[in-house]
């Protein structure tokens, strides 16, 4: 959860790159904890290829320097974008907190409810298409 509120939050794009590998990582440890030691490490290795040809695309090419805006612009967005993160997280929270799965602990289903509400809300905010994913 952590890493998707920085990557809708962070300024910049290799901040959000950044979580997206801590993310990974986060993932693959706990793959390998609970299911699968190779299915983790696979997770991380994928992870790590996909934020490898990420940078290498972002840093060659014109979207380095295009995705840099002022730095009170920066702020203004980010600001923008942690108030829509707590309607995301109000939304989740009520929603669980009204009705959940019955097969689901509460906290799995606040979770999954956070991570679609971010994964809708990160195209919405972001400049670029690139961060569609």
């Amino acid at each position: 959860m952590l890493a998707t509120a920085l990557m809708l939050i962070a300024p910049s794009w290799r901040v959000a790159l950044l979580a997206l590998l801590l993310h990974y990582v986060a993932v693959g440890a706990l793959l390998a904890r609970e299911i699968a030691p190779p299915m983790g490490g696979l997770r991380l290795i994928v992870g790590a290829l996909v934020c490898l040809v990420l940078y290498l695309s972002l840093h060659r090419g014109r979207l380095s320097t295009a995705l840099e805006p002022s730095p009170r612009l920066q702020v203004s967005r980010s600001l923008f974008r942690l108030a829509a993160l707590g309607l995301v997280g109000l939304g989740a929270f009520g929603t669980s907190a009204g009705q959940h799965a019955p097969a689901l602990p509460r906290l799995l289903s606040e979770t999954a409810l956070w991570l679609v509400g971010s994964g809708l809300l990160i195209p919405l905010l972001r400049p670029t298409r690139l961060w569609i994913g």
